[in-house]
């Protein structure tokens, strides 16, 4: 039997609060957690996630404090190599 992902999303401001990935058992793979919701210009965006695995016990903690809208990616940035070439953000002025 093959279990779908379900969604648990906040209605009023339309952001995803929660994505679990399911095995085939029902036990949960993977939860995605929002951790905080930004706005920006009247929309609302899941800036920090938490992305645990409860069967491993792992937990890793994004965050979108440097959220941008607007970026543009290629798909060979998402290569092997295209990672290799990854810069990380400069800070902003304080």
């Amino acid at each position: 039997m093959n279990v779908l992902p379900m969604s648990w999303v906040d209605v009023r401001r339309l952001v995803l609060l929660r994505v679990e990935k399911c095995l085939a058992s029902g036990q949960v793979e993977r939860r995605i957690d929002t951790s905080r919701v930004v706005t920006d210009d009247r929309l609302h965006l899941p800036a920090n996630l938490t992305v645990s695995s409860p069967q491993k016990g792992t937990i890793t903690d994004l965050d979108g404090s440097r959220l941008k809208r607007g970026v543009i990616y290629t798909d060979a940035e998402f290569t092997p190599e295209g990672l290799k070439q990854v810069t990380t953000p400069r800070s902003a002025p304080e």
